[in-house]
């Protein structure tokens, strides 16, 4: 998907799914699961807060899958706000991607526990890229608890890394006023 530069504004991602077999595996975003390239893309004002218990949740899309590519994305002014785990600015969970060029800024990441800026959660082995980023007067919230200890898991970058044969290439990212 080539955004050509233009700013997608004000739009809600609220309602429940439909999905009956297992609701708390939807992602929820612009975008749910993300196979290919998003890129040139401005969100502005954006709300995503799924009525029920979801998990996976940004504001660009819910889940990146292997080989997905953000590129020139920029995320402002939004929220997410979700009563499980996995929320992200850009994007909730992940999966060998590379997310560059882009940004997040005024937004508020709500969740219990994998909260990003970013990424919510780098979920599996592989190599991972995040490069020339930034996160400008972002909040990243705990609301709740799994009484585990992956409820500490939060980061401007991304709020965990699950798996230990992952690797991150983090390169020029910005972080101010968070």
């Amino acid at each position: 998907f080539d955004g050509q530069g233009y700013t997608i504004s004000n739009f809600k991602v609220t309602k429940s799914t439909t999905r009956t077999d297992n609701v708390a595996d939807c992602p929820y975003g612009l975008f749910g699961n993300v196979n290919g390239t998003i890129k040139n893309l401005n969100i502005d004002n954006a709300t995503i807060a799924p009525a029920n218990n979801g998990t996976f949740a940004g504001v660009l899309a819910g889940r990146l899958q292997k080989g997905a590519v953000v590129d020139k994305c920029h995320i402002t002014n939004s929220t997410v706000t979700i009563t499980n785990w996995q929320a992200g600015g850009i994007v909730g969970q992940a999966y060998e991607c590379v997310i560059k060029n882009s940004s997040v800024s005024g937004t508020k990441i709500t969740g219990k526990s994998a909260v990003g800026a970013i990424v919510g959660m780098v979920m599996a082995e592989g190599e991972y890229t995040f490069d020339k980023c930034a996160v400008r007067n972002c909040s990243i919230i705990q609301d709740g608890s799994f009484g585990a200890d992956y409820d500490l898991s939060f980061g401007l970058a991304t709020g965990i890394v699950n798996h230990s044969n992952s690797t991150l290439n983090i390169n020029d990212i910005v972080v101010e006023n968070n």
